[in-house]
């Protein structure tokens, strides 16, 4: 546990409620009241403003302990975590449509209560930060409106507006991030829980895998707005985008032909090998879907001196930069989205999986390797995309 939380104990079994109080305090928290009806919930709540409430579900009085907890929330903003009795389906089904930050069978274990504790108050708390930080995007997006955009087919926005949203987009996937490690680690916990049936585990074992499938979208999110850490080291180009059409080949169509040239030396460059990976597969992932069921993509990866890359990116410097440039035969990319491909959850797909983050991921790489990502387009032949990296052997 970080910090004692204050806690109102809404429990109409005096003896339970008694044995709840000793355990919290033992756990160094602190019960600023206990309730043994709905309507003393209320005022307890209103009095003591706690930070979170243990909601008997079935709490005698004329409101349920579920409307209670709804009323804590929206007059308070004070969550639950709902304890009960009945580990029916009925009864589960009902405690998890209102939405607590968690729910306990009784009688309940120390550990259990400990980590239903720390959790739900840490989520509570990503919580209100992440509305705050929508809040100010939403007032950002508001006051520029008018803002101008560009032109240029190599580059979003650039202007206060974009760095702003991504700058709040950045926090969001971290708290977020912060929030699943969290659940995840009490995911394994219950998963080596001996109380727990082994049917049961099942359902752990598919919040587990959920778990991993969101921390690789946030992932990618941080990875799109430039807020992830990096892990620096030096890596051949063509090596990641072997792995790349590995990782690819059980979903390209047979009719798709790859072509693949490496002019010069293909020196190692300085780079997150992970990220830059998520970037290649991205971009070739984008060039299949372009194809469709019959077509050829293009990967030629070249030397070129940059004179002047500022443009493109303002931490670039004029000097030498590996490239990888990825062709592909379909109708190109229509001029009225040109200059949107690269925003954060733009997309074009319809469908419902769709996240729209794929290029803009690579935009994001991209810029904090201290490179760029440039489109051409050519009317009824396909869509051009060079990503370049700074060669780490020569002058900028």
């Amino acid at each position: 546990m970080t910090e004692p939380v204050n806690i109102l104990v809404c429990e109409d079994e005096r003896l339970f409620a008694s044995q709840l109080e000793e355990t919290l305090s033992k756990l160094g928290h602190r019960v600023v009241a206990v309730a043994s009806n709905s309507e003393e919930a209320i005022k307890m709540a209103e009095r003591h403003s706690p930070d979170l409430a243990l909601m008997d579900i079935r709490l005698e009085g004329d409101v349920p302990g579920t409307e209670v907890a709804e009323i804590l929330a929206e007059r308070f903003d004070i969550p639950s975590i709902y304890l009960t009795a009945y580990a029916d389906d009925e009864t589960l089904e009902q405690a998890r449509k209102a939405n607590p930050l968690g729910y306990l069978i009784k009688p309940v274990r120390d550990k259990e209560l400990e980590l239903s504790i720390e959790f739900g108050i840490g989520q509570h708390r990503m919580r209100k930060k992440i509305s705050h930080e929508l809040e100010q995007c939403r007032l950002i997006l508001r006051d520029n409106e008018s803002s101008p955009g560009t032109n240029r087919d190599h580059i979003p926005s650039s202007d206060l507006r974009s760095a702003a949203v991504n700058s709040v987009v950045g926090g969001i996937a971290h708290h977020l991030n912060n929030a699943l490690s969290a659940m995840y680690g009490y995911l394994h916990w219950l998963a080596l829980c001996e109380t727990i049936p082994e049917f049961e585990k099942r359902h752990v074992s598919a919040a587990i895998e959920m778990c991993d499938r969101q921390r690789a979208v946030i992932q990618q999110l941080m990875w799109a707005t430039q807020s992830a850490s990096r892990s620096l080291r030096f890596v051949k180009l063509r090596e990641l985008v072997a792995g790349s059409l590995e990782d690819l080949s059980p979903y390209v169509p047979k009719g798709i032909v790859f072509q693949s040239k490496f002019e010069g030396g293909g020196d190692p460059v300085y780079i997150d090998p992970e990220a830059v990976q998520a970037a290649i597969t991205a971009v070739v992932l984008n060039a299949i879907e372009a194809v469709g069921g019959t077509g050829t993509i293009t990967i030629l990866g070249q030397e070129r001196y940059e004179p002047a890359p500022g443009r493109f990116n303002p931490k670039a410097k004029a000097g030498w930069y590996e490239t990888l440039t990825v062709k592909d035969s379909g109708k190109g990319i229509p001029s009225d989205i040109r200059n949107r491909i690269f925003e954060p959850f733009f997309t074009t797909r319809t469908q419902r999986n769709a996240v729209g983050l794929g290029l803009s991921v690579v935009y994001g790489v991209m810029q904090a390797h201290g490179g760029w990502i440039s489109l051409e387009h050519e009317p009824a032949s396909g869509a051009v995309f060079s990503l370049y990296f700074p060669c780490a052997d020569k002058p900028h």
